[in-house]
């Protein structure tokens, strides 16, 4: 299975061997559960997104913290807020929770804007 089982689908590998437990309903693990649902591809992408956006929070709180001390604070929280997110991650699939899921949807989206508007302060702070 190259490309992975499907989404929500990690309960069939209890079909492919049934010594395993009912408890074992998917894998207590972000990246391994991504990559058995979605593949390496899935995987690859997985990574590269939280990547992304954690590198985009971090990288916001460096131009921001000389100009705007409250998108430099707010930036740096939730950079370390997903990374603490993603560590916890390796015990648990916690991206499989849908309330932990909107949450970090919710701080992702936010990562964004304050990367705009830290694009915005540094463009008005030059003009």
């Amino acid at each position: 299975y190259p490309l992975g089982l499907g989404p929500d689908n990690a309960d069939f590998m209890q079909q492919l061997d049934a010594r395993l437990p009912d408890s074992h309903r998917h894998m207590h693990n972000n990246f391994l559960n991504v990559a058995v649902e979605n593949g390496w591809l899935g995987l690859l992408t997985f990574l590269w997104w939280m990547g992304a956006v954690i590198f985009s929070a971090f990288s916001t709180w460096r131009r921001a913290k000389e100009r705007d001390v409250f998108t430099a604070q707010a930036s740096l929280a939730i950079g370390v807020a997903l990374v603490g997110w993603q560590v916890a991650g390796v015990a648990e699939y916690n991206f499989g929770d849908g309330e932990v899921r909107i949450i970090a949807m919710f701080l992702m989206g936010l990562v964004l804007a304050l990367a705009v508007r830290a694009e915005d302060l540094k463009r008005y702070a030059s003009a």
